[in-house]
């Protein structure tokens, strides 16, 4: 037997050899990468028959069938929401009081998935400039600008 196949899939294994009679078998394994389609965000194979395996006499090596395998494969992204999708608003407050507001992730996709939520705060403040202040900064006095000292 031998077997061929296009860019849907890796052997490991044989790709061809000898079966002797009474039961013989030979496993072969085929993996799919979906990395290997670039360009494409998710990949479906449904009933894909470009995997073929090739029956031939042994003596003369003449086709004898050439048996289709059907492939079905997908690779998916996650798929989530989040609600509400224009953000959290808490509007106008006072000084020292509190307002409590919520908003949902929804999975949308066939497979879980963990996250993960931090406060952005933690990390700004290592690379933001304070303003200085104008109300106290002395203005240079015109006279002195020019060398007149009186």
């Amino acid at each position: 037997f031998k077997v061929e196949c296009a860019d849907e899939g890796e052997f490991q294994g044989m790709s061809q050899g000898v079966l002797e009679p009474d039961g013989a078998e030979a496993e072969i394994k085929i993996f799919f990468d979906s990395k290997g389609f670039p360009g494409q965000e998710e990949v479906d194979f449904k009933d894909n028959m470009e995997l073929k395996c090739y029956v031939s006499e042994l003596l003369t090596g003449e086709e004898i069938i050439a048996l289709p395998v059907k492939i079905n494969a997908r690779s998916l992204f996650s798929k989530y929401r989040v609600l509400p999708q224009k953000g959290i608003s808490f509007g106008a407050l006072t000084y020292d009081t509190q307002k409590t507001r919520t908003f949902d992730i929804v999975n949308q996709g066939e497979f879980e998935f963990s996250f993960d939520l931090s406060c952005i705060t933690q990390h700004v403040g290592t690379g933001a400039r304070s303003r200085p202040s104008t109300s106290s900064a002395k203005r240079p006095d015109p006279e002195e600008a020019n060398g007149v000292v009186g």
